[in-house]
């Protein structure tokens, strides 16, 4: 048996929030960037969203998925 687990915290400039995920004995996967991360992420985004006092990392955040969408086409156009 496995435990995955994954810790992180946000925003990154000003922390403000401290999450540790912990996963017992996943079905598929074991390490934490499998497993747990994904879970960190979700758990992040919902508090971004009801968390008023975020709004302004909101637009940073928004700005980082368009990138990491133009740096996949990127490198899918690479191969």
């Amino acid at each position: 048996y496995y435990n995955s687990s994954f810790v992180g915290f946000f925003p990154a400039a000003e922390p403000k929030y401290l999450v540790y995920v912990l996963v017992d004995s996943p079905l598929k996967g074991r390490y934490g960037g499998q497993v747990a991360a994904p879970i960190f992420r979700n758990i992040a985004e919902r508090i971004i969203k009801a968390d008023l006092s975020l709004s302004e990392f909101k637009e940073e955040i928004h700005r980082k998925k368009k990138s990491k969408v133009k740096i996949t086409k990127a490198i899918a156009e690479a191969i």
